[in-house]
């Protein structure tokens, strides 16, 4: 199953990378500052490494099937899908892995 999963979100792009959407904070952060010392650090690394997975993955699938025979059929999904934010597309393998090491910031 995870594997069909994989397959068809990489058909259609549904989780297709974007461009500057990694500049947004997002609030769990705030709530896990707030919390004691020992709680706050095992929770932070364990969300920080599950951002991690979930940003290369990302940008796995996208190098994998944008230089696939299925290229095509992906960006008319992502025009479709994607029409006000811009996914990355028509990019080079080595600047779409620049990107997923810009997303990655500095603590990978």
């Amino acid at each position: 199953m995870t594997a069909l999963l994989f397959v068809f979100e990489g058909i259609t792009g549904l989780d297709s990378p974007l461009q500057n959407w990694s500049t947004r904070s997002r609030p769990y952060w705030r709530v896990l500052g707030k919390l004691t010392f020992g709680g706050r650090n095992f929770l932070a690394e364990n969300l920080r490494i599950a951002e991690s997975l979930d940003t290369i993955q990302r940008y796995v699938r996208e190098i994998i099937f944008a230089n696939s025979p299925f290229a095509p059929v992906r960006r008319f999904f992502q025009r479709i899908i994607y029409w006000r934010r811009k996914p990355i597309v028509s990019t080079s393998t080595a600047q779409t892995v620049r990107y997923m090491l810009q997303d990655l910031g500095p603590t990978l």
